[in-house]
């Protein structure tokens, strides 16, 4: 990118250049069909990156999600990023054996300009897949992938123990077995996979125990993950014993010394799924405040008209025909009591976000996440749970889909019915209720700087961090607009579905 006229002109630096790229990418800035991110958020040099492409309508494609790899080496945008599908594709411009997009029969590679983005990659490679020739090519089976390329960094997974034995060891179920003692305590152990070695990356040493791993190849599309929030430790003082959250530790001050506490993303999957919604049903008694995010696919159906100027139902209705033909990802949840204490826990396996390889082998059936949520307490509980979201009616859209097990009805007041039925009268969206904060506008973590609320823990679009920081965020504008519990007036309304 270039900055100025006539003969002077400043090149913007590859990294700042990166960086606009990246707030771009993570506030869904442009086509909600294409979408991207850095792989490691501690990366300075920011060369590695994942993309999404939902695949466009009346194609082969219309329904499949597909992920890709991008790597930016030092010349970028001097020079184009490498590109290479994850997910498998059959297009023109694709090695069908390593899923490398080749420059020479990729327009946007072969005449690449400084001023092209990742979106402009990714938004030109949807349109090949809708293009007469790629149209209608046979594609390989949903949910398979190109393999590893030599050189690539190893594949990370969170295995859960799934059974405690009597000798000092660990076993792997893959095609070779691998036996190694550790000193390890906790419900979940964080593994890497090196080829057939099965190695521990991460423990606390403290006392031998062992735990059986099994590793799970299954392929299932329509699954989803899960993603709570706990702390790990308490914080006590000499004179008030309690859990404290990272915002009351902070409200705290200097009344007495704490103790650091950790928080944690939890991963919920198919195989710790009960064990998890155990712990939510002992919790919501005392937690029952609950907030809330998921991550979806994005948009596949636009209206022709500027959403500014859309009514409700126009909105409602857009909102249905995308739930619709879309499904879940991931939902994040964090618990906690009105002082902003989470409940406390053991550790577990943390979360690294999105992971559409681990979801289709290890995801969470939506049936089965629907019958024990409606166990857990957290649905229709007659209002005794307060609901915490930001710009949520697409959240709510997704749950109702999948606690209905039925499409979205045709009227919007019969889906706010139904989102009082399960989710009570208590149910408070921030970006609606910002309309009578003065200074707040625009997305969650702009709202939360703003609101001088840091992220406690996770990046930006993982559910269970974004759920936490809605949390955080949300008692922060009670505390500043909302002083003397008024805030019951904005309950039951949800961001652009306001009556007209």
């Amino acid at each position: 990118m270039t900055i100025g006229t006539g003969r002077s002109s400043v090149v913007v630096p590859r990294n700042f250049r990166l960086l606009e790229e990246l707030e771009r990418g993570e506030k869904g800035i442009g086509d909600g069909t294409v979408s991207y991110g850095m792989d490691d958020g501690d990366d300075i040099y920011m060369r590695s990156w994942t993309g999404t492409i939902v695949g466009p309508h009346n194609s082969v494609h219309e329904g499949r999600i597909y992920q890709l790899k991008l790597f930016c080496d030092k010349d970028y945008p001097d020079k184009p990023p490498s590109v290479r599908f994850h997910s498998r594709i059959n297009l023109t411009c694709v090695s069908h054996e390593t899923g490398v997009v080749e420059a020479k029969r990729f327009d946007k590679l072969t005449n690449w300009q400084r001023e092209y983005t990742i979106e402009d990659i990714l938004s030109q490679l949807k349109k090949e897949m809708a293009a007469p020739h790629n149209r209608k090519l046979v594609q390989p089976p949903e949910g398979t992938f190109f393999e590893r390329q030599k050189g690539n960094p190893k594949c990370e997974f969170e295995i859960s123990v799934v059974a405690v034995i009597s000798e000092s060891s660990v076993h792997s179920e893959s095609s070779e077995d691998k036996r190694m003692a550790i000193d390890r305590t906790g419900l979940d152990v964080s593994c890497v996979l090196h080829a057939k070695k099965l190695t521990i990356s991460k423990w606390e040493i403290k006392r031998s125990q062992s735990w059986k791993l099994s590793l799970s190849h299954r392929v299932d599309s329509s699954k989803l993950a899960v993603e709570t929030c706990s702390q790990l430790g308490r914080g006590r003082s000499a004179n008030q014993p309690g859990d404290l959250s990272p915002a009351s530790q902070q409200s705290q001050g200097n009344a007495g010394k704490w103790e650091p506490i950790e928080v944690q993303v939890r991963s919920v999957w198919a195989d710790n799924l009960e064990a998890e919604f155990d712990l939510i049903r002992e919790a919501v008694e005392r937690h029952p405040f609950a907030a809330m995010d998921t991550e979806f696919p994005g948009v596949v159906h636009r209206s022709r008209k500027h959403p500014a100027i859309l009514c409700p139902a126009e909105r409602y209705a857009l909102l249905k025909a995308n739930v619709d033909a879309l499904h879940l990802i991931q939902v994040g949840l964090t618990l906690s009591d009105a002082a902003g204490n989470l409940p406390a826990s053991a550790p577990a396996a943390p979360s690294h976000g999105i992971d559409f390889e681990k979801n289709r082998a290890r995801g969470i059936d939506s049936r089965r996440f629907a019958e024990l949520l409606m166990s857990s307490g957290l649905v229709c509980n007659d209002s005794a749970v307060s609901w915490v979201t930001f710009h949520s009616a697409y959240d709510f859209g997704y749950l109702i889909k999948i606690l209905t097990c039925r499409r979205l009805p045709s009227d919007l007041g019969d889906f706010m019915g139904l989102v009082r039925v399960f989710f009570g009268d208590r149910v408070f969206d921030m970006k609606h209720m910002m309309r009578h904060c003065h200074s707040l506008y625009g997305g969650l973590d702009r709202v939360a700087t703003t609101l001088q609320v840091d992220r406690a823990v996770g990046r930006c679009h993982q559910a269970g961090s974004d759920s936490l920081l809605t949390w955080q965020a949300f008692r922060r504008m009670k505390e500043l607009f909302f002083m003397g519990n008024d805030d019951g007036k904005h309950a039951g309304v949800l961001y652009g579905l306001e009556a007209c």
